[in-house]
């Protein structure tokens, strides 16, 4: 039997110091993390899928051998809906393609019984999901049912052993086999806290001895079993850590019936080919249009709207500075927008509601875009054919009222847009699904990382 031992998630704020080495960024976790481990289950894709851009950062930031789990959106497991299963499985299949894949993990939660219908589910989840394994963790204890390990096999499925308190609703502990497979997920013992919320649920130290016991269980099913994966979920401080480390000492104390994979040689590649020189014209065309956007705002509000009123006070002198720098500002604007449209295109931005936020505010921008020129073409239809002197003054100043609000929207929109593009410059070429984040979020905070993805974006599951 080949055994592969790890943690859910690896990008932990608690865990620099204590287990990765001081200062060790969010984008350099990874990294280190597979210096010690051979494995690890990606929790975070529970929230949404990986694009398949972000599996293959992964896959690059991973030594060869290096193996990945990943947990199937919450929308399948726990909502019933398939919408997210294609967009995962292109994601599986990137990782498959570079032999990092493991398997899936669908885990139901505790609400979902054993019944006809919710069978018939499973088997159209893993279905969908094919041709990559799927375990299943069960939650309630209708599933323990005489037969259980023959319903999975025919139906394609694998059984996730769980560690979990004794309590009588939950599906009990132990090691299971199913396809001479074991996938074990180890979250915690303390039946008071089980319930008592999502840091609580998970802040557990496994005894020594409870550690040997699954260590014995392993040696024990070792002639049945072809592979291994162990994580440990008790993910709040480094107790996973250390019960992980225990575990892989108990196991290859008892002998050489279990072969237990060791940490592999870490990637020295960079983990992102972009091509540099074609990425940083595209940033400079994008930031020179994004200056003189804005610039040209703040100079038509600075300079022209004021000295137009106050200081020139000729509707001649006002109408002609307005119309030549209007023009030049609109040309800005489209230019702009162009580029923008251009640089969100082609963005490799990890963080897709970023990106989704970025299109509604250069649709903003654009929509306001559009009625400038509009409105434009309509003031000068009120100026004489030279466009230096206002002929039809009652409708000129609300319309021009007008064009000063749709200038300000656009500016505003301008601002976000602009930082929203810098935020995700900063992530574009970090090239991780960064955040791997346990069911209990204690040790992250809700805040992004440096390469775009929630930390502690999770919810707990019933």
């Amino acid at each position: 039997m080949i055994l592969r031992i790890g943690t859910p998630g690896y990008s932990y704020p608690a865990w620099v110091g204590p287990f990765y080495p001081p200062g060790t960024p969010s984008n350099g976790m990874l990294g280190e993390y597979a210096r010690h481990f051979p494995a690890v289950e990606v929790n975070s894709t529970f929230c949404r899928p990986p694009t398949p851009e972000q599996a293959d950062a992964m896959a690059r930031r991973t030594p060869p051998g290096f193996g990945f789990c990943l947990k199937v959106p919450k929308t399948a497991s726990h909502d019933r809906s398939t919408d997210d299963l294609p967009a995962m499985t292109a994601a599986a299949d990137r990782l498959a393609a570079a032999g990092k894949l493991l398997g899936l993990l669908v885990q139901v939660p505790e609400s979902f019984h054993h019944t006809d219908r919710n069978r018939d589910w499973l088997r159209r989840v893993a279905d969908q999901l094919r041709p990559h394994p799927v375990a299943v963790e069960f939650r309630h204890r209708s599933w323990d049912f005489d037969g259980l390990a023959d319903w999975l096999a025919a139906a394609g499925l694998n059984l996730v052993s769980v560690g979990v308190p004794a309590i009588a609703t939950l599906f009990p502990a132990g090691l299971r086999v199913v396809n001479r497979r074991v996938y074990a997920r180890l979250h915690s013992q303390n039946a008071e806290a089980w319930y008592a919320g999502e840091k609580a649920r998970y802040d557990y130290d496994y005894p020594e001895p409870v550690v040997r016991k699954w260590a014995g269980a392993l040696v024990d099913v070792a002639d049945a079993v072809d592979e291994a994966w162990f994580f440990f979920n008790n993910c709040v401080g480094v107790a996973a850590v250390e019960n992980a480390r225990a575990l892989a000492a108990a196991v290859r104390r008892l002998g050489p019936s279990v072969t237990v994979i060791e940490p592999l040689p870490p990637v020295t590649t960079q983990p992102n080919p972009v091509r540099p020189v074609m990425t940083s014209a595209r940033r400079f065309l994008v930031f020179q249009a994004l200056l003189l956007w804005q610039g040209g705002f703040l100079f038509y509000t600075a300079v022209v709207v004021p000295v137009g009123t106050r200081v020139l006070g000729s509707a001649a002198t006002q109408g002609a500075i307005t119309t030549r720098v209007t023009d030049a500002l609109n040309a800005c604007g489209v230019v702009g927008l162009g580029l923008l449209a251009w640089d969100l295109a082609v963005s490799r931005d990890p963080v897709r509601r970023r990106t989704a936020a970025r299109w509604w505010w250069w649709a903003v921008a654009a929509a306001c875009q559009f009625l400038l020129v509009v409105l434009h073409q309509l003031l000068d239809s009120f100026m004489d054919p030279g466009r230096t002197y206002v002929v039809v003054r009652p409708p000129f100043y609300p319309v021009h009222r007008l064009y000063l609000w749709a200038s300000t929207v656009q500016w505003l929109a301008g601002l976000g847009l602009a930082w929203l593009t810098l935020r995700a410059w900063a992530a574009e070429g970090t090239g991780s699904y960064p955040t791997n984040t346990p069911e209990a979020p204690g040790n992250g905070s809700k805040s992004r990382n440096a390469e775009g993805v929630p930390a502690g974006d999770r919810s707990l599951p019933k």
